[in-house]
Order: C-alpha cells, then structure tokens, then sequence
C-alpha cells in the first residue's frame, strides 16, 4: 500500500472528513443487514409477498430470491467502503482526495441510479410499473407481537 506516513493537516482532515462520509453514506450494509432481519426465512415472515410468489414459501426460493442477493449487496458495501478507507488514506493532497472519493461514491450509487432509470421508464414500461410495485411494499417490524409482517 502507498499509504504516506506525514501529509499536511488540511489533508488529514480532509481524510478524516471523508472516511466518516464514507461510513455513513454506505448504506448498503445497514439497510440491508435490516431487511434482511425483517424478511428472515420462517412462518411469521411474509418474505414471499415481497418478492411476488404469495404462494410458495420454499427455502429454496428465501435462499435464491432474499438471502443471496442481500449477501451479495452486504459484501459490496463492505468492498465499497473497504476501498473508499484505503484509498482515502493513500491521498497525497486535498484534490486527490476529493477526486478519489468523488469517483467512489459515484461508484457506489450506481445501483441507486440505476432503479430510478428503470423507475422513470427509461427501460421499458413493464419494469417501470415493477419498480412501482416494489417501491409500493412497505416493511415493518410489527412491536405488539415482536413478529415481521408486510403490507
């Protein structure tokens, strides 16, 4: 690793500044980490409504359509902010470092933009009114009975 040893204290600040945007943009382990607590495979859960399939509640189906993509996104988020820390701490000067975490954080938000593409129409109307749909679901912890349930 180039990791400088002494840099001037406006970069180090700068460093420090950027790797707590880092950590608190990077959402994608919080959020997912919670959902999938909240979609967690058992009788109380209604994942299967989530993903469209009210009638089939196979581990088979939780494992491909819930727990793989959200492992996936869980370790992305944490490659993501992996790498924004590291290259981050490589940065010689305030304009690297700014360049740096700029590229990074788009980087990073790319899936985001993605569905708001998809959501406007931009790849066909069927997946529009599916982004439709999804955005329409709501997730919540249900505090009476200390159960998960969707609506």
């Amino acid at each position: 690793m180039n990791i400088p040893h002494r840099t001037d204290l406006v970069v180090q600040f700068g460093q420090f500044l950027t790797v707590l945007l880092a950590i608190f943009s990077q959402t994608d382990v919080t959020i997912t980490l919670y959902n999938l607590f909240l979609l967690w495979y058992g009788s109380k859960s209604q994942w299967n409504k989530v993903i469209g399939e009210e009638h089939d509640t196979s581990f088979k189906l939780w494992l491909g359509h819930i727990f793989v993509p959200k492992v996936l996104k869980i370790s992305q988020g944490i490659a993501i902010l992996g790498a924004s820390i590291i290259i981050n701490l490589q940065s010689k000067n305030i304009v690297d470092l700014l360049k740096d975490f700029t590229a990074l954080f788009v980087i990073s938000s790319v899936d985001d933009m993605f569905f708001t593409m998809v959501d406007l129409g931009y790849f066909g109307e069927d997946l529009s009114k599916e982004s439709d749909r999804l955005k329409a679901i709501e997730i919540r912890k249900d505090d009476k009975k200390l159960g998960k349930y969707c609506r």
